[in-house]
């Protein structure tokens, strides 16, 4: 499939957020429709003004060389490196990392057996 997406969407029972990893947006579906021929021309008017605002904060980010490809990584590191020199909590528990680690094994074991079977 093309393009690839990087997407992840949250859905509530109002509105949803569409994040994009891509192009490092978030940007907020409104969950009712407008009346009408508006839903034609207002929705995608909302969704520009969003994404207008979404570059215009990349942008103020990438002058201020704090545009990070991999800004979850890097507040993780951070992170981590902040609870070793100030003591203070890890940035994801044990418990968390060792659940997460179960998880992904059992996934590749499936994908494995599904390859050789």
């Amino acid at each position: 499939m093309r393009p690839v997406l990087h997407q992840f969407r949250i859905y509530g029972p109002q509105n949803a957020l569409m994040v994009d990893h891509d192009q490092q947006t978030c940007i907020r579906i409104r969950g009712a429709k407008y009346q009408s021929y508006l839903e034609k021309f207002v929705a995608p008017a909302v969704f520009a003004k969003q994404y207008v605002g979404e570059t215009a904060r990349n942008v103020g980010l990438f002058l201020k060389k704090d545009f990070h490809m991999k800004s979850g990584m890097k507040y993780l590191i951070e992170s981590f490196y902040r609870s070793i020199l100030e003591d203070s909590p890890l940035p994801i528990s044990h418990r968390e990392i060792l659940l997460t680690s179960k998880i992904m094994d059992e996934i590749f074991a499936q994908l494995k057996s599904h390859r050789n079977g």
